[in-house]
C-alpha cells in the first residue's frame, strides 16, 4: 500500500490528466473531478462512476487517475498536438514554444492547463503548489534563455545590463506556501548533490579499476538504471542519442531537475498578511503588494523582465494582479498561470491573450454503454482546435477548429460550442454505424 508521501511523489513526477462530467443535449461531457468553471443555461454539470469519490482511499484514488491519464497519453497525436504535459519539464517546453512563436517582449499572457494538479480553480484536494512552481520555473527559465540567446545573436547585449543578469519574479498567494516551495526545492538540490558524489566516487573507483586490468568488460552498472528511470520521469524528449555518453546523460538530467536560483525570484503576493474581501480589502492589497513586490521591480535596478503569477484566483489575488498589470505591463512580461476571472473581464485584462489552452473531456451518447470518445480542446497558435479520439488506443484527429474573438479569444470556445461538436460527431458516427 502506497502512502500519502508516495502519493505526492507520484503527483509531483507526472502530471495527473483528469477529466470533468458534462451533461449536453444527447451527449456526456466527461470532466473529473465533480467541479467545473463553465456555466450555462442549456448544460448542467452531473456526475459519473469515473468520479473520484470523497470516501476512496489514496491507493483506489491514484489508480483511477493512472487510468485516466492513460486514456489521454495512448490517443496524442504528437505531430498535431505537440507534447503531452505529462511531466513539468514536457509542459515548460510546449508552452515556451507557443511562447516563441508570438515573439512578444511584454504584455498579459495566460497558461490554462485545466489539470487538477495545476489548476486551483477545480480545488485544493488534488492541487500541488509545488509541482505548478516547478512548471512556472521551467517555463520562465526557458523564456529567460531564449531572450538571452536571441540578444546575443542580434549583438544587442548592453554592457550596463546584460541579458544573462536578468531576472524573473515567481509570485504565489503568501508566504506560507512560499516556504513549502523553498522546502522541497532545498532537499531536492541536497539530493542531487549526494548523488553527484556518490558518482564522482563510483567514477574514481571505476578509474583505478581499469588501470589494473589489461582488458575491461563493458555492461550497464546497476547505478545506470536509477537515471534511466530518473531520465524517463523528466521527460522523454530530455534523453540524449545513442552516441552520447553518460556523463552527458547524467549531466542533462540534473540541468532539468535542478533549481537555478540565480534567476528566479520566489515571492508571494502578500507575505503574511492575511487578507480578505472587506471594505478595506483594497488598502491592504496595495500595501501588501509594496512591502512584498514593488521593491523587486524597481526600475532603477532593472533586473526582472518576467513576472509569472501561479494560481490567482481570489478577488484580493486578482486585485493585485490588477495593480501589476496596470503599472508594469507595458515594460515587463506578465505570465498568469490558471487565473480566475469575474465576469465582465476586468479592464486591465482585455488585452491579454491565451498562449497556450488544454481541457480533456471525455464523451458520449446519453443512455450508451459504449466506449468513451475522448475529447481535447487546445490552443496552441492562434486558433483553438478539437481534437476527437473513439478508440481505446487510436490517436487525436482534429475535428473543428474554433477562431474566437475580442474578450472570447481569452476564454475560448464556449461549451455549447464543444459540445455541438460532440454531438454531431456521435450522431455521424452512430448513423455510420447503422
Amino acid at each position: 500500500m502506497r502512502t500519502c508521501n508516495d502519493i505526492k511523489r507520484y503527483r509531483r513526477g507526472v502530471l495527473p490528466l483528469f477529466f470533468c462530467i458534462f451533461q449536453a443535449v444527447d451527449s456526456f461531457v466527461v470532466i473529473i473531478p465533480q467541479r467545473t468553471i463553465w456555466s450555462s443555461k442549456t448544460t448542467k454539470a452531473t456526475t459519473h462512476h469515473l468520479s473520484l469519490s470523497q470516501n476512496s482511499n489514496d491507493h483506489e484514488e491514484e489508480d483511477r487517475m493512472q487510468q485516466l491519464r492513460s486514456l489521454l497519453e495512448a490517443s496524442w497525436n504528437q505531430s498535431l498536438m505537440g507534447n503531452i504535459p505529462t511531466t513539468p519539464m514536457a509542459a515548460a517546453q510546449e508552452i515556451a514554444d507557443c511562447f516563441f512563436s508570438h515573439q512578444d517582449s511584454a504584455g498579459v499572457s495566460i497558461i490554462d492547463l485545466q489539470l487538477p494538479s495545476l489548476d486551483l480553480r477545480q480545488g485544493t484536494r488534488w492541487y500541488d503548489a509545488v509541482l505548478a512552481a516547478d512548471v512556472a520555473h521551467l517555463l520562465v527559465e526557458r523564456l529567460i534563455q531564449r531572450q538571452r540567446d536571441h540578444n546575443v545573436d542580434a549583438s544587442v547585449v548592453s554592457e550596463q545590463t546584460p541579458s544573462s543578469s536578468k531576472k524573473a519574479l515567481l509570485l504565489v498567494r503568501d508566504e506560507a506556501t512560499v516556504r513549502t516551495i523553498e522546502r522541497v526545492w532545498e532537499k531536492r538540490a541536497v539530493s542531487f548533490t549526494e548523488d553527484d558524489m556518490e558518482e564522482e566516487e563510483n567514477d574514481d573507483e571505476d578509474e583505478l579499476s581499469n588501470n589494473n586490468e589489461e582488458t575491461a568488460v563493458m555492461y550497464d552498472d546497476f547505478a545506470d538504471f536509477g537515471f534511466l528511470e530518473s531520465i524517463a520521469a523528466v521527460d522523454s524528449s530530455s534523453t540524449s542519442s545513442s552516441g552520447a555518453s553518460d556523463t552527458e546523460q547524467k549531466s542533462q538530467t540534473r540541468d532539468t531537475e535542478t533549481i537555478d536560483r540565480r534567476r528566479i525570484q520566489l515571492q508571494s503576493l502578500f507575505g503574511d498578511a492575511s487578507i480578505s474581501e472587506g471594505a478595506d480589502m483594497e488598502d491592504k492589497v496595495i500595501r501588501a503588494l509594496q512591502s512584498n513586490v514593488v521593491p523587486f521591480l524597481n526600475p532603477q535596478l532593472d533586473e526582472i523582465d518576467t513576472i509569472a503569477m501561479i494560481a490567482p484566483v481570489t478577488r484580493p489575488e486578482v486585485m493585485a494582479i490588477r495593480a501589476l498589470v496596470q503599472k508594469y505591463s507595458k515594460t515587463k512580461r506578465i505570465i498568469l498561470i490558471n487565473p480566475h476571472f469575474a465576469k465582465p473581464r476586468p479592464m486591465e485584462l482585455q488585452q491579454a491573450r491565451t498562449v497556450y489552452s488544454l481541457r480533456p473531456f471525455l464523451v458520449r451518447a446519453k443512455d450508451s454503454r459504449e466506449t468513451l470518445t475522448k475529447i481535447v480542446v487546445l490552443k496552441r497558435k492562434q486558433e483553438w482546435e478539437l481534437f476527437v479520439s473513439d478508440s481505446s488506443s487510436g490517436q487525436f484527429e482534429r475535428l473543428a477548429v474554433n477562431y474566437p474573438k475580442g474578450v472570447d479569444a481569452m476564454d475560448g470556445p464556449s461549451m455549447e460550442w464543444v459540445a455541438a461538436c460532440a454531438q454531431q460527431y456521435l450522431q455521424q458516427k452512430n448513423a455510420g454505424s447503422q
